[in-house]
């Protein structure tokens, strides 16, 4: 079932429960709890897992903010580090 039609039927009030006997005040409630539940271990899966092993790649993960302030990268930088980069990689 669509949330915003269980939204809905909250606002307009209704109660009745659907066919396996949950109201949709009830649902959404189990709705929310499940998508927390996700999103929390999204979180942790970004900042104890993906965040850590990109850093290790030295790839740094930075706010939109803070990457306009440091403005954007010269050629030259770029050039240089894909050549370290793939130097690193032919050594493996």
């Amino acid at each position: 079932m669509r949330v915003v039609s269980l939204e809905d039927k909250v606002a307009a009030g209704v109660q009745t429960p659907s066919i396996d006997g949950v109201r949709p005040r009830q649902q959404l409630e189990s709705i929310r709890e499940r998508v927390l539940a996700l999103v929390e271990r999204q979180d942790r899966l970004v900042l104890d897992v993906l965040l850590p092993e990109l850093a290790q790649q030295d790839i740094a993960v930075r706010t939109l903010q803070l990457a306009q302030r440091r403005g954007p990268r010269t050629d030259d930088e770029v050039l240089r580090r894909e050549r370290l980069s793939s130097l690193d990689t032919a050594g493996r």
